[in-house]
């Protein structure tokens, strides 16, 4: 009974352009996200507030005596705003609030969200983790304030991974440094090559100095500036050649 949601205390959430605040209110950063939260949150008396994700330290603005929680992505998924963690971090906790971060993107390689105040990280392994598209995986990592409630939960709902699923998720660990590498030369040579072609009108990418909002260097200096693809809006009918 402890454990259960208070439907009279918020829950916040970010979501990319615009993310929620939550009552047990929330705030969150990515379309699925925004899609079950309007689809279920209200059968489990819980508000939804959708915040702009470069808003900072202005998100305490959007909170209410009920938030109970914060969720960001950062970079959002496909138009990758970087979000100011700390700041966001710091305004939730001075309002008895918790931050949950879904870090799939950079992986624990290229951001540490705990370092940054975050209270609970989740990552979905089925991607850079596994790396080969073949299993189904998922972590949460908790911080000192929140790792007995995290146990808690996963004993009381059953949650377990597969031993199969565990053994791939290793394999593609010992590949991940190497792979995410690729990944930020490729990725930042073919967005140079897409930002200067007349069939693209906008281009996203957390590296480039077009990229609204800080860069990825900018909003955490560990952060590589080319971890992730581009995402880009096509002028007509045309095809771009190869770069």
């Amino acid at each position: 009974r402890a454990n259960r949601i208070d439907p009279a205390k918020p829950i916040l959430i970010g979501q990319r352009l615009r993310l929620p605040v939550a009552t047990a209110s929330l705030v969150s950063s990515r379309s699925d996200v925004r899609s079950m939260l309007d689809t279920w949150s209200g059968r489990l008396g819980v508000a939804v507030t959708y915040y702009d994700p470069l808003i900072g330290a202005g998100i305490g603005e959007l909170m209410r005596p009920n938030t109970r929680l914060v969720y960001l992505e950062s970079p959002g998924s496909l138009s990758f705003e970087m979000q100011d963690v700390p700041a966001i971090a710091k305004v939730t906790h001075g309002k008895d609030a918790l931050v949950v971060m879904d870090n799939t993107w950079a992986t624990p390689l290229y951001f540490r969200p705990l370092d940054h105040g975050v209270d609970l990280v989740i990552q979905a392994g089925t991607k850079y983790i596994g790396g080969h598209s073949d299993i189904m995986l998922g972590t949460v990592s908790a911080n000192a304030a929140t790792v007995a409630r995290l146990k808690n939960t996963v004993r009381q709902t059953g949650q377990c991974e597969g031993p199969d699923d565990a053994y791939l998720g290793l394999r593609g660990l010992r590949t991940l440094a190497v792979r995410l590498e690729r990944h930020q030369k490729s990725g930042l040579a073919v967005a140079r090559w897409l930002e200067q072609r007349p069939e693209v009108l906008r281009l996203l990418h957390p590296a480039l100095p077009s990229h609204p909002g800080p860069r990825g260097d900018e909003a955490a200096p560990e952060y590589p500036r080319s971890v992730r693809g581009p995402r880009c809006e096509r002028r007509g009918p045309h095809r771009c050649g190869r770069p």
